[in-house]
């Protein structure tokens, strides 16, 4: 199929390789394209080890999370493909993105709707990587993989608040904010309103 490149290196464990089939199909079906690099992370910038732009998903081979990478971009590109109302109908997140890397001199409280849409959509991106991780019997850790999300959802505010991407974020997965973060998915109600005292958590490990 050549709308699926997979990097001839790459080994998958064989008990994803049921879900890796099932979402090749899904993929070639909407006609989209899947491509697995055999490297760490992606060269956009960053340490990012996926991204799915709707048709898209790239995901980094050998990232040490590689199958939770793997089905979040996947869950991205299922929000796509149902036209999901959060992913066609909010912010596409370009003004943030440009603001936070300090293209735009914008406000930033300007761009505290645009923020929240960001979330929104990856909050709702986690629950469908939570319901395919049950579903196929993924080896990943129900309970691990939602503290991650949880991290990852407070991780914008911080963000929001030091109009910083942090070069040592993945620092958090291995701190005891990880240990602390909720076994169900943060409602939406966290999402609207700025924890500060967590936020200081987040500055104890990231600074």
């Amino acid at each position: 199929m050549k709308n699926i490149r997979i990097h001839k290196d790459i080994v998958f464990k064989k008990d994803f390789q049921p879900f890796l089939e099932y979402a090749k199909d899904y993929i070639t079906k909407n006609d989209g394209r899947l491509i697995i690099r055999n490297v760490k992370y992606l060269s956009d910038g960053g340490r990012h080890s996926g991204s799915c732009d709707g048709k898209e998903i790239i995901v980094a081979g050998k990232c040490s999370k590689f199958m939770e990478v793997f089905v979040h971009e996947f869950a991205h590109f299922t929000q796509a493909v149902d036209k999901a109302p959060l992913w066609e109908n909010g912010s596409d997140g370009t003004h943030f993105w440009n603001w936070l890397a300090k293209k735009e001199s914008s406000d930033g409280i300007k761009l505290w709707d645009e923020l929240i849409d960001i979330i929104l959509v990856e909050r709702d991106c986690e629950l469908r990587s939570l319901k395919l991780i049950k579903k196929f019997d993924i080896p990943i850790s129900v309970k691990d993989y939602t503290k991650s999300a949880n991290l990852y959802l407070y991780y914008y505010h911080f963000c929001f608040l030091k109009r910083k991407w942090m070069s040592n974020y993945t620092e958090l997965y291995k701190s005891e904010l990880f240990l602390k973060m909720p076994e169900k998915i943060i409602p939406k109600s966290k999402i609207s309103k700025i924890d500060m005292n967590m936020m200081k958590l987040f500055e104890e490990v990231l600074g």
